[in-house]
Formats: C-alpha cells, sequence, structure tokens
C-alpha cells in the first residue's frame, strides 16, 4: 500500500477507491477492476464500521495496514496464539492501551474480511439473529475451519439424481420458501423458521478470488462445491431464474455466472460439504404441495396433474356459469308464471 492509504482510518467512509484496490492487491493478489467485489467491499464497509462503533478507541487496529499485517498472518497459518501474542507485543511497544480481548476482537473481524465467514473465539452467535458462529482459539483459522467445515453425508440419497426443478426459483414459487440472502458462508443452505426460509450465501465474485489462492483458509474443495451448489441453484439457461435475478437488486451479479457445472452428470453423491442441506432442499421442494393458485400455475413437476387442475378449472367454472344462468330463467320463470296468475284473478 501507499502511505496514504495504509493509514486510512479503519472508520473514515467510504474508503477511496485505491484504497479499496490495494487492500483487494495485498490480501488476495486480486489487482484489477473490481466492479464484481462490490458485494464484498459493502460487507467490508458494514463489518469495520459495525463494531464499538459508539467508541472507536478501544478498537486496536486503526488502519487498514493493521489489518493487512494481521491477514497476512492468518493467511501464512499462524496459530491464533501467536498472531494475539504478537500484536499484544506490538501494543506494549507502542503504549496501546488496547486489552487482549480488544485485540482478539480485531483478529476475529480480520479473519472475518478475509473469509466472509462469522468468526469468533467462542463460537456463539453474533450479530443478526440465528447467524452460525464458527470458533476459533488458539490453532490456524485454516484448522479451526477444518473442523467446522466438515463431511457430512448422514442423510442418504446419494445416487439421486439433481433434476431440472431444483432450482431456488422453483423453491420460492412451488415450495413458498423465502430465498434469504446472507454474507456468511457458515449460513449457507440452511434452513430456519421451520422450514419456510433459507440462507444462500450470494457472494459468489468473493468466492471466485478465493478459489485461485494458493493460501486460502478454507478446506480443499469447499469453495469449488460452493460455487457447484449455486450453479445449480442459479442455473444461467433458466430464463425464469434469469428474470428472477436480474429483478434484485441486493445481490452479486456474478451469482448469474455460476453455471458452469453439468447438472445432468451431477448426483448428491457428488458433495461432501453441503450433501446433507442439499438433500434437505430436495425432499423440502418433493415434499411440498402447492397451497395457492399462483403456486400450481408454476408447479409443472407432474405435467399431467398440471393439465388436469387447469382444464378442470375452466370446466368447472362452465359448469357453475351455466348453472347459475339456468337457475335464474327457472326464477324468472317461476316469477312471471306467478305475476300472470296474480293479474288473472
Amino acid at each position: 500500500m501507499t502511505s496514504n492509504n495504509r493509514y486510512t482510518p479503519l472508520r473514515r467512509f467510504p474508503f477511496s477507491a485505491s484504497a479499496q484496490e490495494e487492500m483487494l492487491n495485498v490480501l488476495w493478489e486480486a489487482s484489477g477492476g473490481h466492479e464484481s467485489m462490490t458485494p464484498y467491499l459493502e460487507y467490508h464497509q458494514q463489518l469495520a464500521k459495525g463494531p464499538r462503533i459508539d467508541n472507536p478507541a478501544e478498537v486496536s487496529a486503526k488502519s487498514c495496514s493493521d489489518l493487512v499485517s494481521i491477514a497476512k498472518a492468518i493467511l501464512s497459518g499462524v496459530p491464533k496464539d501467536d498472531i494475539l501474542a504478537h500484536q499484544q507485543q506490538i501494543a506494549s511497544t507502542t503504549k496501546c492501551l488496547s486489552t487482549a480481548a480488544e485485540i482478539e476482537h480485531d483478529i476475529d473481524m480480520c479473519a472475518r474480511l478475509l473469509t466472509m465467514t462469522q468468526v469468533n473465539h467462542c463460537g456463539s452467535s453474533c450479530g443478526l439473529a440465528g447467524t452460525t458462529a464458527v470458533p476459533w482459539t488458539k490453532v490456524s483459522l485454516k484448522d479451526a475451519f477444518s473442523c467446522h467445515f466438515y463431511t457430512q453425508r448422514t442423510l442418504q440419497a446419494d445416487q439421486m439424481r439433481l433434476s431440472k426443478d431444483f432450482t431456488a426459483w422453483h423453491l420460492s414459487r412451488i415450495a413458498g420458501v423465502d430465498i434469504r440472502w446472507t454474507a456468511n458462508l457458515a449460513d449457507h443452505l440452511r434452513f430456519v423458521d421451520h422450514d419456510q426460509a433459507v440462507f444462500v450465501f450470494h457472494c459468489a465474485s468473493f468466492l471466485q478470488v478465493h478459489i485461485n489462492m494458493n493460501n486460502s483458509p478454507f478446506p480443499e474443495c469447499l469453495i469449488q462445491e460452493t460455487l457447484n451448489t449455486i450453479g445449480l441453484l442459479f442455473p444461467s439457461h433458466d430464463d425464469k431464474t434469469t428474470r428472477w435475478l436480474k429483478s434484485l437488486a441486493e445481490i452479486d451479479p456474478q451469482l448469474m455466472r455460476c453455471d458452469s457445472i453439468e447438472r445432468h452428470k451431477l448426483r448428491f453423491g457428488d458433495f461432501n460439504y453441503w450433501h446433507d442441506r442439499l438433500v434437505i432442499l430436495k425432499q423440502v421442494l418433493d415434499d411440498s404441495s402447492p397451497s395457492t393458485l399462483s403456486q400450481r400455475w408454476h408447479d409443472r413437476r407432474n405435467c399431467l396433474r398440471w393439465y388436469t387442475f387447469w382444464i378442470a378449472i375452466p370446466l368447472f367454472a362452465i359448469t357453475v356459469f351455466f348453472g347459475i344462468v339456468h337457475s335464474v330463467e327457472a326464477a324468472v320463470q317461476i316469477y312471471l308464471t306467478c305475476k300472470s296468475g296474480a293479474l288473472g284473478t
């Protein structure tokens, strides 16, 4: 970083374009145009200004340079205890009054900036209600992630094919599942609210950066597998999905460019880290029963049932219409008969 950008205060918002560019370059060697990284940079701004906003003096990391120094140690696989000890030594040398807890908080914040994953020392939920947090104590961040993101293949569906209907659009329009965007990778594909809503990590551009890193703290293949799940849920060749995504302003545009997999060749057994969550998603979609006319219109998983229902609707309407007409005619005839009889008397 240049001397001007190196000491940019963390709480001076928004960061200049040059400061953002150099930070990305130092952390991930991802220099070049970063228009696609806008969702990450917005996440960066929110995360940096969020904690202790009422008392900025409590934050030990005062500039971008401080964060970059911690980030390099994290990416190098240095255990957290060693990073904490080093930062405490620096604080002591510079006569900084930050406590060990405050320094650890900044290390955790830097880990979140690097990974877009809620990381803290105890693993308890923080931020938004229900957010999954990854515990990180003593060991390196890579080791902590290896313990949290592990192979999950408890549910049996390995030979089941992933059909063309297995998309986020169908989950939303047919099963009535609320798709909730998250910037926390640990919450990806996690159901909440009694299976009425599911979190989806939408920052695909961030994943694309990490997949090319040699020192990524994520377990091997996790990032590619996450991109594959996004490609499954948001196929770029599906017009309905594309139109739906283009109508949403708050998501990463790269979400529509992850469909590089051959869906017809994939089975649930091809997934390890997100296997069980994908199976649950599939079960929710398969077990769903349309409850509104809109859901029935979009539910074409069974073409015979769809045509039968929508042919029966107009036939039923016609039957009711003619029944009403016949009833009105009968009522009119009775009325006229009664009236003529009354006049005759």
